[in-house]
């Protein structure tokens, strides 16, 4: 409290009957040149620490959907996400709905950051609760951004429900985009698993996007869209824009999907079956409190990242891009704003430090001290598995020399054939070989019946081909 109260300027502190509301700045000396908003106590914004998540969620959805006119903007906090849609001359209105009056009185101190938002003729604002309005206002929009706070704080699961999701698709526009703010940071897999699977519930085609440690953006709608560099550049020509992206240390569109974490190819099938959050069986509202005593963060989506994991099912330009991407220019996205997937990020600081990674997106076979446990096959699979992501018929050839291994190992649970199927089957669902694909799924799950990566190949399989694949 002493280096606080020595480093910390208190610039505005207001009581309301529903919040406590605060702005705080530090010095830059004995704390960071970082101004602060925070509700009840708990940061919810800032003009430094979130400004890579508060800029994404507002440019992601806009350069997603080229040409949107109306916004929706849930909850306005410091406003710079509001201020961001101010970019796009084809806006025409922004729609801002926040309930909490010390909240808009304290967005004045971000003005530099947030445009003077409350002041452009194309804002309207509406004091009351966010989905009230969605409700009761009957009007659709091209874009909603939901960046509401951690869902531990009293009443924020009900903007986490199924019903509010389907609220929210009625009231988009045919190919509207949604988009949601989420955190694996104090947080457990089973809740990043109920809120995946909630979203695509009403959204079957999502994008998960790493916005920086612990935040994730989800992007979502009814149909899908374009999303490539190429698609992105009307967007990136706006100087206006360019200029927000510079800060971020995003330079091109290409740098940009550096932060892309699943497309909308693997992004649904993430969450398996389960629970979803609903008004009515609210599970978050209870669970939320729980993880965040635990103090843990999930690494549920290490797993199903395209630019690491699962780079071979990401999209065959797109990763080509990436990885033609220079050294500098990675470090450069990542140098302010680490990445929700410490894996990727430790990687790239090792590239920083002049280690010798030819690629951050090279593909990851299980370790080679694991193919011991396959008797005498450790050379074959080491072969096998240095061809996977290579040319087509290199990759055949992998595939192929894996299949031969599992041939010959005897029926049963066997946890490590089931991962070495499953690596087969991604290189194949990679290569469009469905049947292929399916094969190594099933021959994973008859080795180990809770294997996730072939159960969510499956899912993906059943959406590409559901006549052949779907149940």
């Amino acid at each position: 409290m002493a280096l606080r109260k020595q480093h910390i300027k208190i610039l505005f502190y207001e009581d309301a009957a529903d919040a406590t509301v605060s702005v705080e700045e530090g010095d830059g000396v004995g704390s960071d040149l970082n101004r602060g908003l925070r509700v009840n106590g708990k940061a919810d914004a800032s003009s430094q620490a979130d400004l890579n998540t508060q800029m994404l969620l507002a440019h992601l959805p806009m350069l997603a959907r080229p040409g949107a006119s109306e916004v929706f903007v849930f909850g306005l906090g410091s406003g710079i996400s509001a201020g961001a849609l101010g970019s796009y001359p084809a806006v025409k209105k922004i729609v801002i709905a926040e309930n909490c009056e010390p909240v808009i009185r304290a967005s004045k101190l971000f003005n530099p950051w947030n445009r003077d938002i409350l002041a452009n003729p194309r804002t309207e604002l509406w004091r009351e609760d966010a989905r009230t309005v969605l409700k009761l206002r009957a009007q659709n929009y091209d874009v909603i951004v939901a960046e509401p706070s951690n869902p531990w704080t009293v009443g924020i699961g009900s903007v986490f429900s199924q019903e509010f999701y389907l609220l929210a698709a009625n009231r988009l526009k045919p190919g509207g985009i949604m988009v949601q703010w989420f955190h694996l940071y104090e947080m457990h897999d089973g809740i990043v698993n109920l809120v995946l699977r909630t979203f695509t519930s009403v959204f079957p085609h999502v994008e998960i996007w790493d916005s920086c440690g612990g935040d994730i953006i989800l992007l979502g709608s009814q149909q899908p869209w374009a999303s490539r560099p190429e698609a992105f550049g009307a967007g990136f020509s706006l100087p206006a824009v360019r200029a927000e992206f510079a800060q971020l240390g995003i330079r091109s569109p290409e740098a940009l999907f550096a932060r892309q974490l699943a497309s909308q190819r693997t992004a649904f099938a993430i969450a398996g079956p389960g629970p979803v959050q609903s008004d009515l069986f609210p599970v978050l509202e209870y669970a939320a409190p729980f993880a965040f005593y635990l103090g843990e963060s999930s690494r549920l989506l290490e797993k199903f990242d395209e630019r690491t994991r699962q780079q071979l099912l990401a999209p065959s330009d797109q990763a080509a891009r990436l990885r033609a991407l220079p050294p500098d220019e990675v470090q450069r996205v990542f140098s302010q704003f680490n990445s929700a997937n410490p894996e990727l990020y430790n990687s790239i600081r090792e590239l920083a430090a002049g280690a010798d990674v030819p690629s951050l997106l090279a593909p990851r076979a299980p370790r080679i001290s694991r193919l011991r446990v396959l008797g005498t096959n450790e050379a074959a699979l080491s072969r096998a598995a240095s061809l996977l992501g290579g040319a087509a018929a290199q990759t055949r050839e992998g595939i192929a020399g894996i299949g031969a291994v599992l041939a010959a190992q005897p029926p049963g649970t066997n946890i490590l054939a089931a991962e070495w199927a499953s690596l087969a089957a991604t290189a194949a669902l990679g290569l469009g070989e469905h049947r292929q694909a399916a094969q190594f799924s099933s021959a994973a799950l008859k080795f180990n019946p809770t294997d996730q990566q072939a159960a969510f190949l499956l899912r993906i399989l059943a959406r590409e081909e559901p006549a052949r694949f779907q149940k």
